[in-house]
């Protein structure tokens, strides 16, 4: 069993704003699975012969960066399964990569927490407090969205350089 990844440009599910999202196919023993990167770019910067996107930006690293470390994650996970021995299929591996993933989001906990102040107000919490709350909640989806090219990020993902990043992205 051998497995074939490949990224392509969906040009069919394009945005208003005209970029498109990147996908990763995976194909072993003529099954094949799509996997969303969450990766949305122009198409014309989009080299398909090498896939990968084109340019040498910061976010242009950044993006492919994102992508290669995708494509080893699902080799990984295929690299454990062959290990085990035991019969599988592409969507055991798609299973297995949906595990690795936290569907828990940040900015998701940070409106749970918000909308927690928010009726608790004048009770435990100040409106001041509920403002600075909501204005944290604000710049760190600036940050997400300006240096990170997300709109939210896995819980498990935060971690002390993001913090750090975060931190100084305030100053």
């Amino acid at each position: 069993m051998r497995i074939t990844i490949n990224l392509s440009v969906k040009k069919s599910k394009a945005r208003k704003d005209g970029k498109c999202p990147v996908y990763v196919r995976c194909t072993l023993n003529l099954s094949r699975i799509e996997i969303a990167t969450g990766i949305f770019l122009n198409p014309v910067s989009w080299n398909p012969s090498k896939q990968l996107i084109k340019g040498r930006k910061e976010e242009t690293r950044i993006l492919n960066n994102r992508l290669a470390k995708l494509v080893s994650q699902i080799n990984d996970v295929y690299n454990q399964l062959e290990s085990t021995g035991e019969v599988f299929d592409i969507y055991t591996l798609r299973r297995k990569l949906n595990k690795n993933e936290s569907h828990t989001y940040l900015l998701e906990v940070f409106d749970q927490i918000v909308g927690v102040i928010e009726k608790k107000v004048n009770v435990d919490y100040s409106p001041r407090t509920l403002m600075q709350y909501k204005t944290t909640r604000k710049r760190l989806k600036e940050f997400m969205e300006k240096k990170l090219f997300r709109q939210d990020i896995p819980l498990n993902r935060v971690d002390y350089n993001f913090i750090n990043s975060f931190d100084m992205y305030l100053k």
